[in-house]
């Protein structure tokens, strides 16, 4: 809106209260809107704006007449209204404000002049959450919205048809040029960890909702965001208590079908290939540590100390590292045949961590040439 005013475009904000109109160069109330019949008022060159309330339910609105109608929470049936008319007109999607543009209007809310970065950094770029509705601290906010919503409504793929509720306090729609099309995003990476955090106990005892979370990784953005978050820990916890777990060579689809051509030809049913690997139990609780090093302790679990290492997600020295995997696409990262080659004696193999959907069809990934394996992780026991 301060845009479309710093260029004298024509336009009207419409809420439940009166509308404001702008004419280009004075700024006006309007009680009631001009009739339908005033062409040089509802012409093509007025933009209209509506804030959380739907157009057509405002008196004398004519939606039909102006070029561009812009609405904070539009719904299905106004744009469908849109659609019938002739030429269609274009249905864009508004993205989230990103640190610097809301910099730009920050100085017109003096109030949130302190509180508005970490709100941004917590609730994401929806202005009125991080500019005017701050009354409340944000990550209360985060808990508040996740306590009152269901383990579905945390993974919900929101959308224009959606009603507003707290679920969009953390689950927000966005947009990239040419705004054509729409995501669903979580809010923050603080929104995930406030959502794994809150709901960890309910998945963990509950394995039918640990698999579907986990079986809609591959389709569903928002359930692979926390997934990280709710299978990986359980991994990091079974890695570190050690033990016997299945495990299967990896091959790559030539060998794989080499692989099977030759059980054919045997007469050979179930997987040869598949055996059961004792992991030691770790000499102390995992260690954390900037990187691989050669003269780390051996039987002893390391982890990365920054989520953003990119090599390996977790190693032992002269067993291998560990790859957490929550889907059936994951490559191998930069630096892991580096790491690898540190691990001394039989620790020069990459293991990949994954739940039983996914462990009986993971293949094998490039480079061929580090040494692959599945291990799988069972779901946790009901309690």
């Amino acid at each position: 809106m301060w845009k479309l005013i710093k260029e004298k475009k024509r336009v009207l904000l419409m809420t439940e209260k009166p509308a404001i109109y702008f004419d280009g160069f004075t700024v006006m109330e309007c009680g009631k809107l001009p009739y339908l019949t005033n062409w040089r008022f509802w012409s093509y060159d007025l933009w209209c704006l509506t804030d959380s309330v739907d157009p057509k339910r405002i008196a004398g609105c004519s939606i039909h007449e102006c070029s561009v109608l812009l609405a904070s929470t539009l719904q299905w049936d106004c744009i469908s209204k849109f659609k019938e008319l002739v030429p269609t007109p274009d249905v864009l999607y508004m993205p989230l404000w990103t640190k610097e543009e809301l910099r730009t209007i920050a100085s017109l809310y003096p109030n949130a002049d302190k509180v508005w970065e970490n709100r941004f950094n917590c609730l994401g770029g929806v202005p009125r959450l991080v500019l005017q509705d701050i009354q409340t601290d944000p990550q209360v906010q985060l808990m508040s919205a996740c306590t009152n919503c269901s383990l579905n409504d945390c993974i919900m793929m929101v959308s224009i048809y959606s009603e507003m509720n707290s679920v969009q306090t953390f689950i927000h729609i966005h947009s990239q040029k040419p705004y054509l099309k729409y995501e669903v995003v979580y809010a923050s990476e603080l929104a995930v960890q406030v959502i794994a955090r809150t709901n960890w106990q309910k998945w963990l005892t509950n394995h039918t909702k640990m698999q579907k979370l986990l079986g809609s990784c591959d389709i569903n953005p928002l359930a692979q965001s926390l997934c990280r978050y709710i299978f990986e820990p359980h991994t990091m916890n079974l890695l570190e208590q050690g033990g016997t777990f299945v495990c299967r060579k990896l091959h790559s689809g030539a060998e794989f079908r080499k692989f099977n051509a030759t059980k054919r030809n045997r007469g050979i049913t179930g997987n040869e290939d598949e055996e059961i690997i004792n992991i030691p139990r770790s000499l102390q609780c995992r260690q954390i540590v900037e990187r691989v090093d050669v003269d780390q302790v051996e039987n002893q679990l390391y982890v990365p100390r920054t989520s953003n290492y990119t090599a390996i997600d977790a190693w032992i020295p002269r067993v291998g590292g560990f790859q957490m995997t929550v889907g059936k696409e994951h490559d191998i990262k930069g630096g892991a045949a580096t790491d690898l080659a540190k691990l001394g004696a039989n620790g020069n193999r990459l293991y990949f961590l994954l739940p039983p959907l996914y462990y009986e069809s993971f293949r094998k990934k490039i480079p061929y040439t580090i040494e692959q394996y599945a291990i799988l992780i069972p779901y946790p026991e009901v309690v």
